[in-house]
């Protein structure tokens, strides 16, 4: 899937599974984990015959975060998974909230994601209303950046106060300058 950069292992001892069933858990994870986080590191689910039952361990991990884990058993294998990554899941969005909550930590830098934040920064101009460019093309903005313009480009009213703002600006640094 596109915007993931993952390591997806499905397998299975003592059963066969069918395509359905892989493309399932391979979506479901690949989903929680781009809503979540943004990325996924690796993820292993397991499948196996116990008596009549099928267990099946999942286990994720994120970044440098410490992996997850959860394991269930059910006589549809469908559930089997679906029951073991609800409990990883909820151990997911447990550790985002305890990150969110750590004061000083941000979250890309806890996943270690630094190419943003390590991208030269450039001054970005605002649109004037006749521009049409398309500002989320801007090469080495930030999502944020671009979101931001974008919202701006769509804001009459913002990119006024703006340009308001940058000029009564530009008259103070004129006048400091004098």
């Amino acid at each position: 899937s596109q915007g993931t950069d993952s390591s997806i292992r499905i397998q299975s001892s003592n059963i066969q599974l069918g395509d359905a069933l892989v493309l399932h858990a391979r979506e479901k994870i690949e989903t929680a984990t781009m809503k979540l986080f943004g990325q996924t590191t690796e993820a292993d689910v397991h499948f196996r015959r116990e008596g009549e039952a099928t267990a099946c361990s999942v286990r994720m991990k994120v970044g440098r975060l410490r992996p997850w884990a959860a394991e269930m058993t059910h006589h549809n294998p469908y559930r089997a998974f679906n029951y073991a990554f609800d409990k990883v899941a909820a151990q997911m969005r447990r550790a985002k909230a305890e990150i969110r909550e750590e004061h000083g930590t941000r979250l890309d830098k806890e996943l270690g994601i630094r190419a943003a934040a390590a991208a030269p920064r450039r001054p970005v101009l605002l649109p004037v209303e006749d521009e049409v460019a398309d500002l989320t093309a801007i090469e080495g903005a930030d999502d944020y950046v671009k979101a931001s313009i974008q919202a701006a480009k769509q804001d009459k009213h913002a990119i006024e106060s703006a340009q308001e703002i940058l000029t009564l600006y530009d008259k103070q640094v004129q006048q400091a300058a004098e």
